[in-house]
Protein backbone atom coordinates (compact mmCIF):
# COMPACT_ATOMS: atom_id res chain seq x y z
CA UNK A 1 0.00 0.00 0.00
CA UNK A 2 0.98 3.61 -0.31
CA UNK A 3 -0.08 7.14 -1.14
CA UNK A 4 0.83 10.05 -3.37
CA UNK A 5 2.41 13.13 -1.87
CA UNK A 6 1.72 16.28 -3.89
CA UNK A 7 5.03 18.11 -3.98
CA UNK A 8 4.11 20.68 -6.62
CA UNK A 9 1.44 21.62 -9.12
CA UNK A 10 2.61 18.93 -11.49
CA UNK A 11 4.42 16.39 -9.39
CA UNK A 12 3.57 13.65 -6.98
CA UNK A 13 5.69 11.39 -4.86
CA UNK A 14 4.56 7.84 -4.24
CA UNK A 15 4.98 6.73 -0.66
CA UNK A 16 4.80 3.02 0.04
CA UNK A 17 3.88 2.12 3.58
CA UNK A 18 5.73 -0.28 5.77
CA UNK A 19 6.27 -1.01 9.42
CA UNK A 20 8.33 1.23 11.65
CA UNK A 21 9.69 1.31 15.16
CA UNK A 22 9.18 4.99 15.96
CA UNK A 23 9.03 5.99 19.60
CA UNK A 24 5.78 7.21 21.22
CA UNK A 25 7.19 10.71 21.40
CA UNK A 26 7.74 10.66 17.65
CA UNK A 27 4.27 9.35 17.01
CA UNK A 28 2.83 12.28 18.93
CA UNK A 29 4.65 14.66 16.64
CA UNK A 30 2.98 13.43 13.49
CA UNK A 31 -0.64 12.47 13.96
CA UNK A 32 -3.76 14.06 12.56
CA UNK A 33 -6.98 13.40 10.75
CA UNK A 34 -5.39 13.37 7.34
CA UNK A 35 -2.25 11.43 8.15
CA UNK A 36 -2.96 9.12 11.05
CA UNK A 37 -0.84 6.17 12.14
CA UNK A 38 -3.32 3.64 10.92
CA UNK A 39 -3.35 5.23 7.49
CA UNK A 40 0.34 5.75 6.82
CA UNK A 41 3.34 3.91 8.21
CA UNK A 42 6.82 3.55 6.76
CA UNK A 43 10.47 4.18 7.38
CA UNK A 44 10.79 6.98 4.89
CA UNK A 45 9.53 9.82 7.00
CA UNK A 46 10.95 10.51 10.41
CA UNK A 47 9.37 12.92 12.85
CA UNK A 48 12.71 14.63 13.20
CA UNK A 49 12.66 15.66 9.56
CA UNK A 50 9.10 16.85 9.44
CA UNK A 51 8.60 19.53 12.03
CA UNK A 52 7.70 22.67 10.13
CA UNK A 53 4.52 24.49 9.22
CA UNK A 54 3.44 22.07 6.54
CA UNK A 55 4.52 18.88 8.23
CA UNK A 56 3.76 19.48 11.86
CA UNK A 57 3.11 16.97 14.63
CA UNK A 58 -0.63 17.22 14.45
CA UNK A 59 -0.66 16.49 10.73
CA UNK A 60 1.70 13.58 10.32
CA UNK A 61 2.38 10.52 12.41
CA UNK A 62 5.87 9.33 13.26
CA UNK A 63 5.40 5.87 11.88
CA UNK A 64 4.69 7.17 8.42
CA UNK A 65 7.56 9.56 7.91
CA UNK A 66 10.93 8.17 8.91
CA UNK A 67 13.21 7.34 6.02
CA UNK A 68 16.16 8.58 4.05
CA UNK A 69 13.94 10.00 1.39
CA UNK A 70 13.35 13.37 2.98
CA UNK A 71 16.10 15.19 4.80
CA UNK A 72 16.46 18.85 5.70
CA UNK A 73 19.56 19.05 3.63
CA UNK A 74 17.69 18.51 0.39
CA UNK A 75 15.06 21.21 0.57
CA UNK A 76 15.95 24.87 0.98
CA UNK A 77 13.53 27.23 -0.73
CA UNK A 78 10.25 29.04 -0.24
CA UNK A 79 8.17 25.94 -0.67
CA UNK A 80 10.61 23.26 0.41
CA UNK A 81 12.73 24.60 3.20
CA UNK A 82 15.24 22.59 5.20
CA UNK A 83 12.94 22.65 8.18
CA UNK A 84 10.30 20.84 6.20
CA UNK A 85 12.21 18.35 4.10
CA UNK A 86 15.46 16.52 4.63
CA UNK A 87 17.03 13.46 3.02
CA UNK A 88 19.51 12.17 0.54
CA UNK A 89 17.03 12.12 -2.26
CA UNK A 90 16.22 15.80 -2.01
CA UNK A 91 19.46 17.64 -1.56
CA UNK A 92 19.87 21.39 -1.74
CA UNK A 93 21.35 20.84 -5.15
CA UNK A 94 17.94 19.85 -6.49
CA UNK A 95 15.59 22.06 -4.52
CA UNK A 96 16.75 25.52 -3.57
CA UNK A 97 15.11 28.83 -2.71
CA UNK A 98 13.17 30.72 -5.37
CA UNK A 99 11.28 27.52 -5.97
CA UNK A 100 13.26 25.20 -8.16
CA UNK A 101 16.52 26.44 -9.51
CA UNK A 102 18.56 24.68 -12.13
CA UNK A 103 20.99 23.55 -9.49
CA UNK A 104 18.22 21.68 -7.73
CA UNK A 105 16.90 19.78 -10.70
CA UNK A 106 19.80 18.18 -12.44
CA UNK A 107 19.24 14.47 -11.91
CA UNK A 108 17.68 11.67 -13.90
CA UNK A 109 14.18 12.77 -13.01
CA UNK A 110 14.55 16.50 -13.49
CA UNK A 111 17.19 17.54 -15.96
CA UNK A 112 17.56 20.86 -17.73
CA UNK A 113 16.71 19.10 -20.96
CA UNK A 114 13.30 18.14 -19.62
CA UNK A 115 11.76 21.52 -18.99
CA UNK A 116 12.01 24.69 -21.03
CA UNK A 117 9.21 27.27 -20.94
CA UNK A 118 7.79 30.17 -19.03
CA UNK A 119 6.70 27.96 -16.19
CA UNK A 120 9.39 25.31 -16.34
CA UNK A 121 12.56 26.81 -17.64
CA UNK A 122 15.84 24.93 -17.84
CA UNK A 123 16.90 26.88 -14.81
CA UNK A 124 14.23 25.13 -12.79
CA UNK A 125 13.72 21.75 -14.44
CA UNK A 126 15.89 19.50 -16.52
CA UNK A 127 15.82 15.80 -17.36
CA UNK A 128 14.99 12.93 -19.68
CA UNK A 129 11.54 12.63 -18.18
CA UNK A 130 10.11 15.58 -20.02
CA UNK A 131 10.69 15.97 -23.71
CA UNK A 132 9.41 18.71 -26.00
CA UNK A 133 7.80 16.14 -28.22
CA UNK A 134 5.23 15.24 -25.62
CA UNK A 135 4.01 18.71 -24.82
CA UNK A 136 2.74 20.63 -27.81
CA UNK A 137 -0.62 22.20 -27.01
CA UNK A 138 -1.94 25.39 -25.51
CA UNK A 139 -1.29 24.32 -21.95
CA UNK A 140 1.78 22.18 -22.51
CA UNK A 141 3.74 23.51 -25.41
CA UNK A 142 7.13 22.31 -26.58
CA UNK A 143 8.83 25.29 -25.08
CA UNK A 144 7.43 24.37 -21.68
CA UNK A 145 7.76 20.60 -21.44
CA UNK A 146 9.83 17.86 -22.98
CA UNK A 147 10.28 14.26 -21.85
CA UNK A 148 9.57 10.57 -22.11
CA UNK A 149 6.87 10.66 -19.49
CA UNK A 150 4.57 12.76 -21.58
CA UNK A 151 4.61 11.13 -24.97
CA UNK A 152 1.95 11.38 -27.66
CA UNK A 153 0.94 7.84 -26.87
CA UNK A 154 -0.20 8.88 -23.44
CA UNK A 155 -1.63 12.27 -24.25
CA UNK A 156 -3.38 13.16 -27.47
CA UNK A 157 -6.56 15.09 -28.36
CA UNK A 158 -7.82 18.35 -29.71
CA UNK A 159 -7.45 20.07 -26.40
CA UNK A 160 -4.42 18.08 -25.31
CA UNK A 161 -2.36 17.15 -28.31
CA UNK A 162 0.47 14.82 -27.36
CA UNK A 163 0.35 16.43 -24.03
CA UNK A 164 -1.79 15.60 -21.09
CA UNK A 165 -4.46 13.24 -22.28
CA UNK A 166 -3.73 10.51 -24.75
CA UNK A 167 -5.82 7.71 -26.23
CA UNK A 168 -4.63 4.96 -23.94
CA UNK A 169 -5.57 7.03 -20.90
CA UNK A 170 -8.89 8.49 -21.89
CA UNK A 171 -11.63 6.99 -24.01
CA UNK A 172 -13.99 8.99 -26.20
CA UNK A 173 -17.04 7.23 -24.89
CA UNK A 174 -16.47 8.52 -21.40
CA UNK A 175 -16.36 12.23 -22.07
CA UNK A 176 -18.82 13.91 -24.38
CA UNK A 177 -19.76 17.36 -23.17
CA UNK A 178 -18.56 20.92 -23.42
CA UNK A 179 -15.78 20.26 -20.98
CA UNK A 180 -14.94 16.72 -22.01
CA UNK A 181 -15.46 15.88 -25.63
CA UNK A 182 -15.11 12.42 -27.13
CA UNK A 183 -12.28 13.56 -29.30
CA UNK A 184 -10.22 14.60 -26.33
CA UNK A 185 -10.38 11.63 -24.01
CA UNK A 186 -9.71 7.94 -24.55
CA UNK A 187 -7.81 5.87 -22.03
CA UNK A 188 -7.58 3.22 -19.35
CA UNK A 189 -8.11 5.51 -16.41
CA UNK A 190 -11.36 6.83 -17.79
CA UNK A 191 -12.70 3.76 -19.50
CA UNK A 192 -16.20 3.35 -20.86
CA UNK A 193 -17.27 1.28 -17.90
CA UNK A 194 -16.25 4.04 -15.51
CA UNK A 195 -16.99 7.20 -17.42
CA UNK A 196 -19.23 6.59 -20.37
CA UNK A 197 -20.75 9.18 -22.63
CA UNK A 198 -24.01 8.62 -20.87
CA UNK A 199 -22.51 9.68 -17.58
CA UNK A 200 -20.74 12.78 -18.73
CA UNK A 201 -23.22 14.65 -20.82
CA UNK A 202 -22.95 18.34 -21.63
CA UNK A 203 -24.89 18.92 -18.45
CA UNK A 204 -21.66 17.82 -16.81
CA UNK A 205 -22.18 14.44 -15.26
CA UNK A 206 -24.65 11.70 -16.12
CA UNK A 207 -24.72 7.94 -15.53
CA UNK A 208 -25.40 5.05 -13.20
CA UNK A 209 -22.59 6.10 -10.88
CA UNK A 210 -24.43 9.03 -9.38
CA UNK A 211 -28.10 9.35 -8.65
CA UNK A 212 -30.14 12.53 -8.89
CA UNK A 213 -31.61 11.98 -5.45
CA UNK A 214 -28.31 12.69 -3.77
CA UNK A 215 -27.22 15.65 -5.81
CA UNK A 216 -30.10 18.08 -5.93
CA UNK A 217 -29.14 20.78 -3.47
CA UNK A 218 -27.52 24.14 -3.75
CA UNK A 219 -24.11 22.74 -4.56
CA UNK A 220 -25.27 19.79 -6.61
CA UNK A 221 -28.47 20.79 -8.32
CA UNK A 222 -30.33 18.82 -10.95
CA UNK A 223 -29.35 21.38 -13.50
CA UNK A 224 -25.73 20.48 -12.96
CA UNK A 225 -26.10 16.76 -12.39
CA UNK A 226 -28.50 14.28 -13.87
CA UNK A 227 -30.34 11.62 -11.89
CA UNK A 228 -28.58 8.79 -13.60
CA UNK A 229 -25.17 10.08 -12.67
CA UNK A 230 -25.19 9.89 -8.91
CA UNK A 231 -26.32 6.66 -7.32
CA UNK A 232 -26.84 6.12 -3.60
CA UNK A 233 -24.10 3.52 -3.60
CA UNK A 234 -21.44 6.17 -3.48
CA UNK A 235 -23.31 9.29 -2.45
CA UNK A 236 -26.13 8.95 0.04
CA UNK A 237 -29.07 11.31 0.23
CA UNK A 238 -28.14 12.17 3.79
CA UNK A 239 -24.96 13.81 2.63
CA UNK A 240 -26.35 15.51 -0.44
CA UNK A 241 -29.98 16.35 0.10
CA UNK A 242 -32.16 19.16 -1.19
Amino acid sequence: MGFLLHTSSDHFLFISCCSSDRTPSEIERFSCERFSCDRFSCDRFSSERFSCERFSCDRFSCERFSCERFSCERFSCERFSCERFSCERFSCERFSCERFSCERFSCERFSCEGFSCERFSCERFSCERFSCERFSCERFSCDRFSCERFSCERFSCERFSCVRFSCDRFSCERFSCERFSCERFSCVRFSCDRFSCERFSCVRFSCDRFSCERFSCVRFSCERFSCERFSCERFSCERFSC
